[in-house]
């Protein structure tokens, strides 16, 4: 276009040099104005074409003007990007650290918990075995005990003696055969287990036999001796009952007791697996308690340090807390922490159990015993009086001694530090 619009103009310059050197004809003068009118034209043309190159370049600076500002809105999103990604795998970094010391806290902690719950259900079952306590309230229950100034021996003689009227030699043949049944191992063996209300029917069947074939033994003296001796077989009665009472608790209580000890054995022996140590064989035979000391030989606090600190040199130089939590076993064993602190409830259960079974009895046994004072039941009543003060006392260094072995506070702060 330029090109075209040069040689016009040369054109044009041409045939005004023409018109000033000399005159035109009419052919020359048309064809001047054919060319600036042609130089006209070329010219709007231009200009026209400017106009549209100018829009052209006015769309294109704000097209790059847009452009410019979603590439920088772009470049800002892309920087919170990637700030977001390295939070986030800090975060990441961060939980997998969190979790793992949460986890090692908590399997330290829980082998803690183990060892100690073992200890003091050894300590319980020492401790009920050599209860003196329960011996005093055992042997009130033997019929020949004299402690409390009279024996159940005793009174069925002298009543015997006192109202049964046959002849010297018969009679002296009669209460010895009664001694002998009282104190016969086999029959006492019996009233430890059911009322002495068994001994009572024996003597009272037999004195009923001498009644029906003696001629000087009169329903009376039977009916007396019968009214007599029920108040003293109401009281040993009453005693067997309180004293049934305990064994059957006791009972209740060992097989719990037994229950939660192989439920701890259990435990351990899985978290152990857990933690690559391998538990011992168990003897047959062997109970919980005595497995759990030999496997607290190796399964302890010492030990699961040593595992978790070759976890963390496994890893590098660098700990890799993410990778210990995907390579290890310990999410599974952290899951079972909720049943770590059900055996923890469960001991503290069985503890209370056994001070509540104590308490009864000592209740019951007392109970008994004013019931003797109230019938009269002994020549001495001071003996009586001084056997509920020795009971009281009993009970209450047992109940000491059991707390003071327990700890139960202690067991309850080491289960504490365990978090679910």
């Amino acid at each position: 276009m330029k090109k075209i619009f040069c040689f016009l103009m040369f054109a044009a310059l041409f045939f005004v040099q023409q018109i000033q050197s000399q005159s035109l004809d009419s052919a020359s003068l048309r064809r001047l104005f054919q060319t600036v009118d042609a130089l006209q034209k070329m010219q709007q043309m231009s200009r026209t074409q400017r106009q549209a190159d100018s829009l052209v370049i006015v769309s294109l600076k704000d097209s790059l003007t847009k452009k410019s500002s979603q590439v920088n809105e772009i470049s800002t999103k892309l920087k919170k990007v990637e700030v977001g990604a390295s939070e986030l795998r800090s975060k990441l970094d961060l939980t997998s650290k969190g979790r793992y010391e949460l986890i090692k806290n908590n399997l330290i902690n829980a082998t803690d918990l183990f060892q100690e719950i073992n200890k003091r259900l050894n300590s319980l079952e020492a401790l009920s075995q050599a209860q003196n306590y329960q011996n005093m309230v055992t042997q009130l229950n033997n019929p020949t005990d004299a402690s409390m100034g009279f024996s159940y021996e005793e009174k069925v003689l002298t009543l015997l003696d006192q109202n049964i009227k046959i002849p010297k030699k018969k009679k002296g043949k009669l209460l010895s055969v009664m001694s002998a049944i009282i104190k016969s191992p086999i029959v006492q063996g019996i009233a430890s287990l059911t009322p002495i209300l068994s001994i009572s029917n024996n003597i009272l069947s037999t004195v009923s036999a001498i009644g029906f074939n003696e001629d000087d033994v009169n329903p009376d003296q039977i009916s007396n001796f019968k009214n007599s001796l029920g108040v003293y077989t109401v009281y040993y009665t009453k005693l067997n009952d309180a004293n049934n009472n305990s064994l059957v608790a006791t009972k209740t209580y060992y097989m719990a007791a037994d229950n939660l000890h192989i439920s701890v054995k259990n435990l351990v022996t899985l978290t152990m697996a857990d933690a690559g140590l391998a538990p011992p064989a168990e003897p047959e035979g062997s109970s919980a308690g005595e497995i759990l000391n030999e496997i607290f030989k190796k399964y302890n606090k010492r030990n699961i340090e040593k595992y978790l600190t070759d976890l963390e040199a496994s890893t590098g130089s660098k700990v890799n807390y993410d990778q210990i939590m995907k390579s290890s076993k310990l999410e599974i064993i952290n899951s079972r922490i909720a049943d770590v602190v059900a055996l923890y409830k469960d001991f503290n259960q069985l503890y209370l159990q056994y001070l509540i079974i104590l308490d009864q009895s000592n209740r019951e046994t007392i109970s008994v015993l004013d019931y003797a004072l109230a019938q009269k039941l002994s020549s001495d009543d001071s003996k009586v009086r001084e056997k509920i003060k020795t009971l009281k006392n009993s009970h209450k260094e047992s109940v000491k001694s059991i707390k003071v072995s327990i700890n139960i506070d202690e067991l309850e702060e080491i289960a504490k530090q365990l978090v679910r």
